[in-house]
């Protein structure tokens, strides 16, 4: 099993950090997200995001308020060449700014290269990350 964290601090407070992220059904800060088609409400709830290219469907699986943790499963439209991929946003207080990790745990598809995965991953995990600080800036 492999696993991936990238670790930020954004300067804004960790409780706005946490009411964006824990919004899993209300991601106007990801490409896309103004279409979002939501499934469910809390743990179970599924987002599916229509782009071009690809449907990506995505699992609550965790929302823990008291820890400031969320997981996600992507059940449909992997965008890695990855299996059993399973996702946590944790936010934590700074001094006063909020710390957000965003890691993952997954299996590699057979042949692919984990060296390209882990690049891939953590890209699109820091565009992520710097969507949500721009969009709590801003907004």
């Amino acid at each position: 099993m492999a696993e991936i964290d990238v670790t930020r601090t954004l300067d804004v407070p960790p409780d706005a950090l946490w009411r964006c992220v824990r919004a899993f059904d209300d991601v106007p800060w990801i490409p896309g997200g103004e279409n979002v088609e939501i499934r469910g409400t809390g743990v179970g709830q599924v987002r599916i995001f229509d782009f071009p290219n690809r449907r990506i469907c995505e699992r609550l699986t965790l929302l823990d308020d008291a820890t400031r943790t969320l997981s996600y499963t992507i059940p449909e439209g992997m965008p890695f060449p990855v299996a059993a991929y399973e996702a946590t946003i944790a936010v934590t207080d700074d001094g006063g700014r909020g710390r957000l990790s965003w890691s993952c745990r997954f299996e590699p598809d057979e042949g692919a290269s984990e060296e390209q995965i882990d690049r891939g991953i953590r890209r699109r995990f820091n565009a992520m990350i710097d969507r949500i600080e721009e969009y709590l800036k801003c907004g």
